[in-house]
């Protein structure tokens, strides 16, 4: 990251190609759960320091970044879909050299993330394509961290007091970090990746492979955030997004519609009405919109 900044004596400047120059960010949101990533798709521990997973009110993953090789990615773009459920982040490999030392140059990778959340759970697929002329040997890094800040800490608040972070638990194909707060309460972010990684820590996973010229290969990761003992459930990425697909018709199908001669007017209206059931949570009471995000 600290490449994309350039220091000229005493001044800062951060370069115009740079993912930093793009200080939007893209949200996500889904009942009680809500995301803030950056231009490329990751979680930077950036500016306001608002971006993350979060899930009823705590930051459930605090960190992620995407490394080929063992460098961040080009951006070529990124956007939230207009009906605001899915993000999409294009990007390109920098000049690097593969595992066998063979150069890759600039752009001859394709990275196509797709990000949405459902039910909970927030799901990523990561497509990986070779326009290359030859094969490459990769590696591919995932790293991660979750700190279970409360939501007016981000925005700032001190507290004298925190609950206790709990030591991570690894497997073959998932890492579950814990936190138990001072309300007794037990947080878990549990983070499933498939295929399975050749190295799987704490705080990143690994993959290496073997990706033939104009071929493509693609990577899940599956993050599912828990509150006490309330189970949460997981499907695979398609009937998951189809799944969230039906909900946002559901809310679609209003008695009320408008429509006017002016498409513009329409085209801002329809908009407004997606916006509107983004912020929408079902809670004890019916539907409710919930601002701040």
């Amino acid at each position: 990251m600290m490449k994309e900044i350039i220091q000229v004596d005493d001044q800062y400047y951060i370069q115009a190609a740079s993912c930093l120059a793009d200080d939007r960010v893209r949200v996500l949101k889904q009942g009680e759960t809500f995301a803030v990533f950056d231009c490329r798709g990751d979680v930077q521990p950036l500016g306001r320091g608002e971006q993350g997973v979060f899930h009823q009110g705590t930051r459930f993953l605090s960190r992620l970044e995407l490394l080929v090789g063992d460098k961040r990615p080009l951006l070529l773009s990124s956007t939230v879909n207009e009906r605001n459920e899915l993000l999409t982040v294009d990007l390109t490999n920098p000049d690097l050299l593969d595992l066998d030392g063979r150069k890759i140059a600039r752009g001859t990778l394709h990275l196509f993330r797709s990000r949405f959340l459902w039910r909970d759970v927030c799901y990523e697929r990561l497509r990986l394509v070779n326009y290359g002329s030859e094969p490459c040997r990769l590696q591919l890094c995932l790293g991660f961290a979750a700190d279970f800040a409360d939501i007016f800490e981000v925005r700032g608040m001190q507290r004298s007091r925190r609950g206790r972070l709990e030591h991570p638990r690894v497997e073959r194909d998932v890492v579950e970090l814990g936190y138990c707060g001072l309300d007794g309460v037990q947080r878990r972010a549990r983070l499933l990746f498939s295929p399975l990684p050749v190295q799987l820590e704490q705080d990143r996973a690994l993959w290496q492979l073997d990706l033939p010229s104009q071929c493509a290969t693609s990577f899940y990761l599956t993050l599912c955030c828990r509150t006490g003992e309330s189970p949460v459930q997981t499907t695979g990425f398609e009937a998951a997004f189809d799944g969230s697909l039906k909900q946002l018709e559901q809310y679609r199908q209003s008695p009320c519609r408008v429509h006017t001669s002016k498409g513009h007017l329409n085209e801002w209206i329809n908009r407004s009405l997606d916006d509107l059931h983004m912020l929408l949570t079902e809670t004890d009471q019916g539907l409710y919109p919930y601002a701040g995000v």
